[in-house]
C-alpha cells in the first residue's frame, strides 16, 4: 500500500509541476505567449506519462496509434469542409500544423478519450456493479462520451483567447458538440469492443489537471486580457 501511495505521488508531482508553472507563466502577461506556445510540449509529455503507465501492450499502442492517426484527419476534413464542426481555423500555439491542422491535435483526442473512460469504468463500476455487462459497456461508452464534450464546452471558452483556434463570427455551432459526441461515442466504443483496459494511474490526474489549467486559464485570459 504504501509502495502504491510513494508511486502515485511520484507520478502526481511532475504533472502538478507543469500545471503551476503554466499558470503561473500565463498570468505574467510578457509571458504568457511563451507558455501557451508550449502547449504541444505539454500534451506530448502528458501522453507520454500516459502511455508509459498504460498496461495493455501492442494492443495499447496499436489504440492510441489508430486514435491519433484518424481524429488527426477528421479534423483535417472539418477544417477544409467546415462541415463537421462548423467553420474553424486553427491559430499557431498548437504547435506545428499539416493541411491546415496541428500535428498535436490527434495527441489530445486520444489524451481525452483514453482518460475520460477511466472516469467512466470508475463511476459506472461503483453505480452499477450487478448490472450486466452489455448495460454496464453502453453506460461506460455513454458517460465517457458524455465527458469529452463537458471538456470542449470549456476548451471552446479558452481556444480563442489563447490562440487555438477560432470559429466563423466567434460563434461555437451545436453541429461542434453533436460531432463531437458522436466521434467520442466511436472511439469509446472502439474502447470497449477491442477490451483496451484503461485503468492507469496517470489517466484521472492529467486530465482533472488539464480541466483545472483550462479553467484557470480561461479566468486568467478573461480577467487579464
Amino acid at each position: 500500500m504504501r509502495s502504491d501511495q510513494k508511486s502515485r505521488k511520484e507520478i502526481l508531482k511532475p504533472i502538478i509541476s507543469v500545471f503551476l508553472v503554466g499558470v503561473a507563466g500565463i498570468s505574467i502577461p510578457p509571458l504568457r505567449g511563451l507558455f501557451l506556445g508550449l502547449t504541444f510540449f505539454i500534451l506530448i509529455a502528458g501522453f507520454l506519462l500516459l502511455l508509459l503507465n498504460d498496461g495493455n501492450g501492442r494492443r495499447g499502442q496499436i489504440f492510441f496509434i489508430s486514435v491519433i492517426i484518424l481524429t488527426f484527419f477528421l479534423e483535417v476534413a472539418g477544417v477544409k469542409s467546415g462541415q463537421i464542426f462548423g467553420v474553424y481555423a486553427y491559430g499557431d500555439n498548437l504547435g506545428p500544423k499539416l493541411l491546415e491542422t496541428p500535428l498535436i491535435i490527434g495527441f489530445n483526442w486520444a489524451i481525452l478519450a483514453y482518460s475520460s473512460s477511466t472516469i467512466a469504468r470508475g463511476v459506472i463500476g461503483s453505480l452499477l456493479p450487478a448490472k450486466g455487462r452489455t448495460v454496464a459497456k453502453i453506460s461506460v461508452v455513454f458517460t465517457a462520451s458524455l465527458i469529452m464534450v463537458l471538456i470542449d464546452i470549456i476548451l471552446e471558452r479558452v481556444a480563442p483567447l489563447a490562440g487555438f483556434w477560432s470559429w466563423q463570427d466567434g460563434i461555437v455551432p451545436v453541429r461542434n458538440y453533436v460531432a463531437w459526441f458522436v466521434s467520442a461515442i466511436i472511439i469509446n466504443s472502439g474502447i470497449v469492443l477491442f477490451e483496451i483496459d484503461t485503468k492507469n494511474r496517470v489517466a484521472v490526474p492529467l486530465i482533472l489537471a488539464m480541466t483545472l489549467f483550462l479553467t484557470i486559464t480561461y479566468m486568467i485570459l478573461i480577467l487579464y486580457p
